[in-house]
This record gives C-alpha cells, sequence and structure tokens, in this order.
C-alpha cells in the first residue's frame, strides 16, 4: 500500500491497518502530508530509503514471489512549483534499485508527460492502466495525475475520496512480463 499527504487528521487510518499491513514506513514531507508504505510481507532490514523532505518513501520487501520494492511519491505541481527538479532527484535513488519496483503515487502530473515516462524508463515499468481520472479541479475537469506503475501491465479501479481531495486507486498488478 502506498499513501500520500499522510497528516495528523489521517495518521489513524495507518493506524487502524496496523493489524492487516504491520509492515510500515513514513518519510516526513510538507505541510500537505507525509508519504507512506505498509506491507503484509516484512520490510528487508535497512532497505528503507527516506529522503529527507523529497515526497517519497521506499522499502524492499520479502514476498512470497520473492524481494519486491515498493515506493509511494508525492510530486510538487509543475512549474513553477519545482516538480521536475524533485522528479529528478528521485529518479537518480530509484535508478539502481535492484529487483521488481511498484510504485504508487500523486504524481500531479498526467501519464503522457515527459517526467512519468523517464520514471517508467529508469524503473523499467509500466504505468498501470487503464487512465483514471483521480482529481477533481475546481468542478471543471477531473484530471488523471495519480498513477501505478509495476514491471507487468495491470488493472487499476477508483474508490472514493474518503475525505481526501482525491479519487484512490486500487490495482492489480503483475510483478514479471
Amino acid at each position: 500500500m502506498t499513501l500520500q499527504e499522510v497528516s495528523r487528521r489521517n495518521w489513524s487510518v495507518l493506524n487502524g491497518i496496523e493489524n492487516a499491513v504491520p509492515y510500515q514506513a513514513v518519510c516526513p514531507f510538507a505541510a500537505i502530508g507525509d508519504v507512506a508504505i505498509a506491507s503484509r510481507w516484512p520490510i528487508i532490514k535497512d532497505s528503507v530509503i527516506c529522503p529527507e523532505k523529497l515526497g517519497m518513501v521506499a522499502a524492499q520487501f520479502e514476498t512470497p514471489d520473492g524481494k519486491v520494492w515498493l515506493v509511494s511519491i508525492h510530486l510538487h505541481w509543475p512549474w513553477p512549483h519545482g516538480q521536475r527538479g524533485q522528479a529528478e532527484k528521485i529518479i537518480d535513488i530509484l535508478e539502481p534499485l535492484d529487483g521488481p519496483i511498484l510504485i504508487g503515487g500523486d504524481f500531479n502530473m498526467v501519464p503522457w508527460s515527459y517526467i512519468l515516462g523517464h520514471f517508467v524508463d529508469v524503473t523499467d515499468t509500466k504505468i498501470a492502466g487503464p487512465v483514471i481520472r483521480t482529481f477533481p479541479l475546481r468542478d471543471l475537469v477531473v484530471l488523471p495525475i495519480d498513477h501505478i506503475f509495476a514491471p507487468a501491465h495491470g488493472q487499476i479501479e477508483s474508490r472514493p475520496q474518503l475525505g481526501s481531495d482525491h479519487f484512490g486507486i486500487v490495482a492489480q498488478v503483475g510483478l514479471t512480463l
């Protein structure tokens, strides 16, 4: 599970699911909230990556199918809010990771963008589809800016907002082609 915008107001969500997903890592990000990952499988010792205030947290988990990296990302809005520089720093951290990578996040960017294409290329993943609109923008349009990346294509479904300003996403993805 990947979570973004984890704040004092919704911290109880992580505490409430601790029995189902006891292996959790949270990394401080911005005033809007932290980023977090949670899993039912154990985190491999010393694998948590939490760059200070960068908007990402990653850890490698031991699953029944082998070791898998799980990454939660929250990018800033594009120009003039520094998204590209933030994304490049995160990509530099992700590039040397060895093994399958699953990424979920609030990318604040559409799936056909250069930035998301760069994430796909560097992590050897694909954006799970179909494209789902997740962020209502002033009752004008709902933008597709939240995404899940996996080594193989997958299916995603929208979930209710549940107190968030974004619709949630749940996915079934593959680890191999």
